[in-house]
């Protein structure tokens, strides 16, 4: 798999969790219906194992009462979310980065706009002071 159908597969399995909350099945009572330990369905829902099995899923729908199709959309749904809050977040740190640049060089800046003189003064009044 390729991180794309990687982070689709994960978006399913969400979704399907999503819905099978809603529809009030506990994850005992579901995997008790498609036949299958709590333990393994849990690791399916939760990404800690392999992608959730087409045919688990397939069941697992009928058992909720959601079409398939939709769960998908719904996973499409939040990926794409996902992906606009991940793109807003890049965009942000960019803008932090250029605020971040512009402060330095205005810094920078303003530094070189002192006049030279001053710092000459100091170093004749220092060197005055202790002879």
């Amino acid at each position: 798999m390729n991180e794309e159908s990687d982070a689709l597969a994960a978006a399913i399995a969400v979704s399907l969790n999503v819905e099978r909350e809603a529809a009030g099945w506990t994850l005992e009572a579901l995997a008790d219906e498609l036949g299958l330990s709590e333990q393994t369905l849990g690791r399916y829902l939760t990404r800690r194992t392999r992608a959730l099995p087409v045919d688990v899923l397939t069941r697992a729908c009928a058992a909720i009462g959601i079409p398939i199709g939709d769960v998908i959309s719904r996973a499409e749904q939040r990926l794409s979310n996902a992906e606009a809050r991940a793109e807003k977040s890049v965009e942000e740190q960019a803008a932090q980065i250029a605020r971040e640049a512009r402060a330095a060089r205005d810094s920078r800046d303003r530094a070189q706009d002192q006049p030279a003189s001053s710092t000459v003064r100091h170093s004749k009044r220092g060197s005055r002071g202790s002879a």
